[in-house]
């Protein structure tokens, strides 16, 4: 998906990278997508990953975030 982007938006720099270990300067992502890709994480380290994409997040930017709902967790 990141090629596909890269492909239809130039001039727009798309990364990929860690949830769990963002190797981004501090304020430095104007937005950010986490499409389907939290239920991944496991339950205990999201919290982690929430603190990393706010550190490396500017205010005020887009943020897409989409997950599924459900009565239990994942782990």
């Amino acid at each position: 998906m990141i090629d596909v982007a890269r492909r239809h938006h130039h001039g727009v720099r798309f990364d990929l990278g860690s949830m769990t270990d963002l190797a981004l300067a501090d304020a430095s992502v104007t937005g950010l997508v986490a499409w389907y890709s939290l239920i991944h994480i496991p339950d205990d380290e999201i919290s982690s990953v929430l603190a990393h994409f706010r550190r490396a997040f500017r205010p005020g930017g887009p943020l897409l975030l989409s997950f599924h709902v459900g009565a239990t967790g994942r782990s």
